[in-house]
């Protein structure tokens, strides 16, 4: 509850400023834009605590210590929604946008645990393949300077909510989409730099980068089903100290009405 009223006093916010700014101009453009998506999903150095009860009562209340993270290559992906420019100035406009991100990755988490004596047998190296598919509505708000006619510089913050999180196990056999939403905070903070060309007709072409500023992992949760070796044992990964922000570089076109 206190995500979505987060949310929604962001929208009311933006609403409210767009409104005023409507009022002092009869010059307002609505648009579209899409494009492609690359974002970059580092997280490092997680503790990780694997229980070792789960294998044999005897072992309740044993562990075995580890660090761990998952890098995820970039992968295309894409975003698409609406634009509402409001002229202030000749040279300054606000540009409100509201758009759905689809953040994906391939790579997988990779950890290194301590030896134990209670299995001496225990893998000192695990990983885990997987695609990463986490999707967010975005509310960014950005200042717009034109430093040329047609050439627009734009720098401001956004708003994510999380609205789903996919993770795809690709060393199975026949591999389905997993709900992680478990890992994930549902809010996500940042800012937009971004550069465009604006034709005269309407249309235009835009790059971007988008700069988390907050961990969107939770401070703790657990792996189900982390295949070691025969075994199949559920990882508790502690987050607190490390950073998981959403980074992306995006470029793409839209048309303005």
């Amino acid at each position: 509850m206190k995500i979505i009223r987060l949310a929604a006093t962001a929208l009311i916010v933006a609403l409210s400023t767009f409104s005023l700014l409507a009022q002092q101009s009869d010059k307002i453009t609505f648009g579209v834009r899409a494009g492609l998506n690359y974002s970059n999903i580092v997280v490092n150095n997680g503790d990780l605590t694997v229980g070792l009860g789960q294998l044999s009562p005897a072992l309740e209340g044993k562990d075995v210590k580890g660090k761990g993270g998952f890098n995820f290559d970039p992968k295309p992906s894409f975003y698409i929604g609406a634009t509402v420019d409001f002229p202030i100035k000749k040279w300054f406009h606000i540009q409100g946008e509201l758009l759905y991100v689809e953040n994906y990755g391939q790579g997988g988490m990779a950890a290194n645990l301590e030896s134990t004596p209670y299995i001496p047998t225990f893998p000192s190296q695990v990983e885990r393949p997987e695609d990463l598919r986490l999707s967010y509505i975005h509310l960014p708000i950005l200042a717009k300077f034109y430093v040329m006619k047609n050439l627009p510089l734009m720098v401001g913050p956004y708003v994510g909510v999380g609205v789903a999180y996919k993770g795809i196990p690709t060393a199975e056999e026949n591999p389905k989409a997993k709900d992680i939403s478990n890992m994930y905070k549902r809010m996500d903070i940042g800012a937009v730099a971004s550069a465009a060309y604006e034709f005269n007709f309407g249309l235009f072409v835009e790059a971007r980068y988008v700069f988390g500023m907050m961990n969107t992992l939770k401070n703790e949760f657990d792996i189900k089903g982390l295949g070691v070796g025969p075994m199949s044992v559920d990882v508790h990964v502690n987050t607190e100290n490390i950073k998981g922000q959403n980074n992306a570089f995006q470029v793409g076109v839209g048309y303005r009405f």
